[in-house]
């Protein structure tokens, strides 16, 4: 139901309009709305508050209680004499509801409920009314006929009708409220024998599709519009619009699957699924790039072709009613042009404490994470160190016997212990080299890690010292006349330990590296420092305490303070001394070198006050 379709309501007699009440009986307390469902795009306008042709349509709705009926009742009337007074009408039943054509449409529409006259409000609907003639009770179809029960053999529809109350003094409905009908009283088939098979007769069954789904249609102007239909998406290698120009008949052929679906359409788009829970879409349209076609040769039909060539359906109706293509041609055509209205955007008046908030969770929430993944890694590696020095002190022992029973390979297996040792202790210096990467990343470590740290560093003094151990006793038994292999180690040593001084010296030079990066994002400065060259000076008296700033200084003063600070800023970057002695982006570069990313808010205060004053 839509308001603007609503018939037209006097303002001064409001019930005896499009909405009308018919009191309380055994269904509930209930009342009327009258509508006119247009057959081409309405629109309220001055001298037509209702549409002018259309299909009638009758709204029973019926409530609990008698607040509910009023509030409900009052809710509607408000709003369509709103949307009248918006369109520029003031509509009073001695002047404007003559001119409202009546719809003879063999309903309830068009009588006025007893009383109606003297009623102004649902609220009067309680005071004494004048004696007016009786009015005897009538049926009116609540539910149609409903399919029927049986396939065959015999089933049941059921109408059911609900029963407007006599009015004063009039006679009660007659009948009952639910009734019922036979249907399909055709025989059901039965086995045959095979002789009476072969001259059995066999007529074209008659199909019947039903909705797909037992939710409830739902309509919400310029918002959602739902259907079951049939839909013939677009085969690979046809254009449905070509071939339905071509042959009439070709939605109808037999190699067209018509398919039922639920078809869905808001103000952005339009979507064909499958079930009913909207998981399975077939298709999705944009509303604005979509074009409507009627289908001419086929009045229950029409076509909806996309920005897309694969984005063609034919649309039908299940239940073949009348109207249905201009019923969605109209709210295409609303939904598509006359809905369209920019969303608003509101700004909050003050959002800054909530970003703290969230800075301040976020912040802690990657220290988190930050120092959960250096525990695991710290695990890990611990692990692994563990793993690798038990290792070492299995292996040494095992070469210690082996060096002890085989003394003839004595060489060559200090050889190979030599390269193991020497391996082991530059994998260690690259673990730690990544180690100092990591601390660069977080120069901090909880009091937790450094007692931890220790404790795994007793571990590994001991483990070492159980090596040396163990080596001493080996080369106590080894004789001590190998002059030519302890030379060869002393070569490989040497060696080894011009590598680990290249890496140590990698190390060392990160560390500087780290520690040059956190003075100068902890940087805060002068900020006087810092100012905007000026060729000509104001001359202040000496008196003037302001005389000895250097903006007050002569220009060639000025330039030299310049290069003494950028000289000191920026010693080994040449683009950045350039950039600093340029007189227009001095005192930027000059704020940016005193205060680091820490200091951003000091930074911000030093544009404004030094570089950005008139």
């Amino acid at each position: 139901m839509t308001i603007d379709f609503i018939k037209a309501i006097p303002e001064d007699k409001i019930l005896a309009g499009g909405v009308k009440d018919f009191g309380k009986f055994s269904e509930g307390f209930c009342f009327q709305v009258n509508t006119i469902f247009p057959d081409y795009i309405f629109t309220p306008k001055a001298g037509e508050a209702q549409p002018v042709s259309g299909t009638p349509e009758v709204w029973l709705i019926c409530t609990d209680d008698l607040v509910s009926k009023s509030n409900l009742m009052n809710t509607i009337i408000k709003l369509k004499i709103k949307k009248q007074q918006l369109a520029g009408l003031h509509i009073t039943l001695k002047v404007n509801l003559k001119k409202v054509p009546k719809m003879d449409d063999g309903t309830l529409s068009g009588q006025i409920p007893c009383g109606a006259g003297d009623v102004t409000s649902v609220e009067d609907l309680g005071k004494p009314k004048a004696k007016r003639p009786p009015k005897d009770g009538r049926w009116i179809v609540l539910q149609d006929w409903t399919p029927c029960s049986l396939k065959c053999g015999g089933g049941q529809q059921t109408l059911q009708l609900i029963c407007m109350p006599p009015e004063r003094g009039g006679k009660p409905c007659q009948g009952e409220s639910i009734r019922k009908r036979p249907c399909n009283t055709q025989p059901c088939p039965v086995l045959k024998s095979p002789d009476e098979e072969k001259n059995a007769k066999y007529e074209k069954p008659i199909v019947k599709v039903m909705p797909i789904s037992n939710r409830p249609i739902r309509y919400d102007k310029c918002h959602l519009k739902e259907n079951d239909i049939f839909a013939v998406l677009k085969p690979k290698g046809f254009d449905l619009m070509e071939e339905i120009g071509k042959n009439t008949d070709f939605i109808h052929s037999e190699s067209i699957v018509k398919t039922p679906v639920r078809i869905i359409m808001n103000n952005k788009s339009i979507s064909f699924y499958k079930d009913e829970n909207y998981t399975s879409m077939l298709l999705s349209m944009n509303l604005e790039g979509t074009n409507f076609v009627k289908i001419t040769s086929n009045k229950g039909c029409f076509l909806f072709q996309g920005k897309l060539l694969d984005q063609q359906a034919v649309v039908c109706d299940i239940e073949q009613k009348p109207g249905f293509v201009e019923e969605w041609f109209y709210d295409f055509n609303l939904f598509k042009n006359q809905c369209k209205e920019e969303r608003p955007v509101f700004k909050l008046k003050d959002d800054s404490d909530i970003k703290k908030k969230f800075n301040a969770r976020l912040k802690k929430i990657k220290q988190e994470l930050l120092e959960e993944k250096v525990e695991k890694a710290r695990q890990q590696s611990q692990k692994e160190e563990e793993l690798s020095i038990n290792k070492k002190v299995e292996k040494t022992q095992a070469m210690t016997v082996l060096a002890i029973q085989k003394e003839l390979k004595l060489e060559q297996l200090l050889e190979k212990e030599e390269a193991l040792r020497e391996k082991e202790e530059e994998k260690q210096l690259d673990l730690q080299y990544k180690a100092e990467q990591q601390k660069k990343e977080v120069l901090m470590k909880s009091i937790k890690e450094k007692e931890l740290e220790e404790q795994y560093t007793i571990n590994k003094e001991n483990a070492e010292m159980a090596i040396k151990k163990l080596k001493e006793e080996a080369k106590s038994v080894i004789t001590n006349k190998r002059i030519e292999i302890k030379k060869k180690i002393a070569q490989m040593r040497l060696k080894s330990e011009r590598k680990k001084a290249s890496i140590k010296s990698k190390i060392m030079s990160m560390r500087s590296d780290t520690a040059q990066e956190l003075q100068k994002y902890t940087k805060n400065g002068d900020m006087n420092r810092c100012f905007v060259p000026n060729q000509n000076p104001k001359q202040l008296p000496e008196s003037d305490p302001k005389a000895n700033n250097i903006e007050f200084k002569p220009y060639a003063e000025q330039l030299a303070q310049m290069e003494v600070v950028c000289a000191a800023s920026f010693p080994f970057f040449v683009d950045k001394y350039m950039e600093c002695k340029t007189p227009e982006s001095y005192c930027y570069v000059c704020c940016e070198s005193e205060f680091g990313q820490l200091h951003l808010s000091d930074r911000e205060k030093c544009y404004n006050k030094r570089c950005n004053k008139k």
